[in-house]
């Protein structure tokens, strides 16, 4: 190992403790900040938890970005447009948690509500997450080809989190098993996901609180974590790769406008087994 090598170690190791130590207080305080506002919900069993805890993840990103940022200035583009979609989306989100209609449901029926005249939160997230997934693809992509697959795969795996977000620690699992996949099939290029890294870490101290049903997500978190996943997957995957990944994303999305994501879940051993794994209660 040279000394150039050795020294990237050290750099990753203290970004590590670093976020280790703000995802802990982020996600502590938030939790606190939202209880003692009243942000309470009643999840699927009927027990109150807090919501829009997307929030606690925030901090955590723009810290340990910046702190990304000064250690590695070659990533500086990279870095600075993952930020950019973080906060966009995450702003989306909040407000999605706050102020909207929990009546209309799904993404056929937010577009259908506007074009009847209705404006609802979710058909916001839909607008501006499409044209921040546009502005950003435009920025990583090598072809046209690229640049529609980028769009639409940042576009639909924002969305396919926030269709996860039903049930304790349903959504965090999924963004955990493919952000972990992503890293190991691009270990060599470990300096280019360094934000994705830092949200797995963040999901690790985030995981708790939401199995044992102490709090959820919301669309503020799901969304992150799903641009997040859709930023580095087009950012790292092939043309081959990213097809597949557009077929099977369109594919969830679609299902989930006919069907019960839960069902098909609770339908499937295997699904189910991992999909309880870890919760408290139920």
């Amino acid at each position: 190992m040279d000394v150039n090598s050795i020294f990237a170690l050290v750099k990753i190791t203290v970004i590590i403790f670093f976020t280790a130590f703000m995802a802990r207080e982020s996600i502590r305080l938030s939790l606190e900040l939202l209880k003692n506002a009243g942000c309470s919900i009643k999840n699927y069993r009927g027990n109150e938890v807090v919501f829009g805890m997307g929030i606690s993840f925030l901090p955590i990103i723009i810290t340990s970005t910046a702190l990304g940022l000064f250690l590695f200035r070659s990533q500086g583009y990279h870095y600075m447009s993952y930020l950019f979609i973080a906060f966009t989306i995450g702003f989306v989100g909040l407000l999605d948690d706050f102020i909207g209609d929990k009546k209309t449901k799904g993404l056929k029926n937010h577009i259908t509500s506007f074009f009847r005249g209705q404006l609802t939160t979710g058909f916001i997230k839909a607008f501006i997450g499409f044209f921040t997934a546009l502005i950003i693809s435009y920025g990583i992509s090598n072809s046209i080809l690229g640049f529609i697959l980028n769009i639409f795969n940042i576009a639909l795996f924002t969305n396919a989190l926030n269709l996860m977000d039903l049930r304790p620690g349903r959504c965090i699992k999924v963004f955990f098993i493919i952000g972990f996949i992503i890293v190991i099939l691009n270990l060599k290029n470990w300096i280019v996901l360094l934000p994705l890294i830092i949200m797995l870490i963040a999901a690790i101290f985030y995981m708790p609180s939401d199995l044992n049903e102490l709090c959820m997500l919301g669309d503020t978190g799901s969304n992150i974590l799903g641009i997040t996943l859709g930023y580095f997957c087009s950012l790292t995957f092939e043309t081959a790769s990213k097809t597949f990944l557009f077929v099977t994303l369109m594919l969830i999305n679609l299902a989930a406008e006919k069907f019960s994501i839960t069902k098909i879940i609770s339908n499937n051993r295997i699904l189910n087994y991992l999909d309880s794994l870890g919760r408290s209660r139920g």
